[in-house]
């Protein structure tokens, strides 16, 4: 499973942003949502179709916190392991 940090709560208060206040970083608590993981091996991934679900899940929910489409992802170093999503060239 993945844990994402999506807020952070101090002395029962949310806030959207870490707070730019730094004597009360200690305080600060953070706040995350928990997503499904996966086992697959992403080096045998290249393409979009064979993205693992949960990944895809991850992918979808990651565009949605930011408001950015996301368009290529990386599984490895090399550019074979660069799988093109929306294909934006």
């Amino acid at each position: 499973e993945l844990k994402v940090c999506t807020g952070y709560r101090h002395q029962g208060k949310s806030l959207d942003t870490f707070p730019a206040n730094t004597s009360i970083f200690s305080e600060v608590e953070p706040v995350y949502e928990t997503l499904e993981g996966w086992t697959e091996n992403l080096a045998t991934v290249h393409s979009a179709t064979a993205i693992p679900p949960a990944l895809n899940k991850y992918l979808r929910f990651i565009e949605k916190q930011t408001g950015a489409r996301i368009n290529l992802v990386s599984t490895g170093a090399g550019r074979e392991a660069v799988i093109d999503i929306q294909r934006p060239f």
